[in-house]
């Protein structure tokens, strides 16, 4: 009886095993990048970007270079697939000069994202919008671009506090996307660690660097050229980046252990609803990510956030807030798909400003094609034509409130 217990738990637990490994194998050759492994292949292309792009700022996060090329590369396989360069503007934007702001008479201040930082074809909607406000207006109008990526609405707040003191705008515009608005105030720092130049984003403001508060943001690299940057090339400045990316891996953690016989991904399954990496992901929930998220129901519950707000309605400087819909909801012919948590920030932002958000849809120019406003089939952020869709949906949204006032 007991020889038979015995035979019925030792094949129970073969059978428990053979299922394990073969379930293990599976995960493992179809989400390789869910577990830390050695093989750098399999994190997929690795991009770079030389010099680093921004700076630290204890009131803003962190700023862009100004008037500086940057080299920026994808690695796959050990070798270079491509590069290309871009360029900051003279304010440290990624769109083209415009109108001198100091001079102009009808100046615009706009904080956002990268949504609005972004510059393809080196054509931001920002700038867009200047030429058009100076068309409908017959105003000498100027917008700067304070937009970062990766910033959410603190952030947003902070910039705007900090600049209307020193330029003194006639109108300023919040630009968010939904997903902006839990987003937790953050930093960018370069940093040497481990031996290497980063990047990191991080959410604490202090002077001194904290590495248990900061994630990698991207691979940065200092003194790359043009003539290095070919594709296909493989040395040893290649393989010293493909490391930086290993490194920026390990920082971050939370990545599943193939090998960890203290947990079974076949028992996770279930135990997380369907998640194999459900327990591996409740690790990375409570550490720094790319993009931290806050729990505020309110966003004057953050004291620095109710100062900001505070000062920028005493500066009298009217606010616009301006919502811009992402192209995949736009096809499905909705503003946002915003969860409760989403929808009381949103409510929360409206009545800190005292006016409605302007949205996307409602404003849309006619005849908009959605499926080109996206710089591509898997990325909403905007195309060229799309910079020209949001800066003509803001401005028939200015013009149903009244905030255009023509010379």
């Amino acid at each position: 009886m007991v020889r038979a217990a015995i035979a019925v738990a030792l094949t129970s637990a073969l059978t428990l095993g053979v299922v394990e490994g073969a379930y293990r194998g599976y995960l493992w050759n179809e989400f390789p990048q869910r577990f830390r492994q050695s093989d750098p292949a399999l994190e997929g292309a690795i991009g770079f970007i030389s010099p680093p792009p921004s700076t630290y700022s204890a009131r803003r996060g962190f700023d862009y270079l100004p008037n500086t090329e940057f080299i920026q590369g994808l690695i796959r396989n050990g070798a270079i697939e491509g590069c290309s360069t871009v360029r900051t503007n003279s304010t440290g934007g990624w769109g083209r000069d415009g109108t001198d702001y100091a001079s102009a008479d009808f100046r615009v201040l706009v904080v956002g994202d990268s949504f609005t930082a972004s510059a393809p074809g080196g054509v931001t909607w920002t700038n867009v919008l200047e030429e058009r406000l100076a068309a409908q207006t017959g105003r000498r109008a100027a917008v700067r671009n304070l937009a970062r990526d990766g910033q959410g609405v603190l952030n947003m707040i902070d910039i705007a506090a900090d600049e209307i003191t020193r330029t003194k705008p006639d109108l300023i515009v919040l630009a968010y996307i939904t997903d902006d608005l839990t987003r937790a105030r953050i930093w960018r720092r370069i940093e040497t660690y481990e031996g290497k130049l980063r990047q990191f984003t991080t959410t604490s403001g202090d002077a001194a660097f904290d590495p248990s508060q900061s994630v990698d943001a991207q691979v940065v690299v200092s003194g790359i050229t043009k003539d290095w940057c070919v594709a296909g090339r493989k040395d040893a400045l290649v393989q010293d980046i493909v490391q930086r990316k290993v490194l920026a891996v390990a920082h971050a953690g939370a990545r599943a252990d193939l090998f960890d016989l203290r947990r079974s991904f076949a028992a996770d399954v279930v135990r997380y609803n369907g998640d194999p990496f459900g327990f591996y992901e409740q690790i990375a929930a409570g550490r720094i990510s790319t993009n931290p998220r806050h729990a505020l129901a309110s966003f004057e519950e953050d004291a620095r956030a109710a100062e900001a707000i505070a000062s920028i309605r005493a500066s009298g400087a009217p606010v616009v807030l301006y919502h811009l819909a992402y192209r995949s909801h736009l096809r499905q012919g909705l503003e946002t798909s915003a969860t409760p948590h989403e929808t009381r920030l949103v409510a929360s932002l409206e009545a800190a400003f005292n006016r409605p958000s302007i949205p996307t849809m409602p404003n849309l120019p006619a005849g908009t094609d959605i499926e080109r406003i996206g710089i591509i089939p898997s990325d909403d952020h905007p195309s060229r034509y799309g910079v020209d869709i949001y800066a003509e949906t803001l401005l028939n949204g200015l013009a149903k409130t009244g905030k255009l006032v023509s010379k």
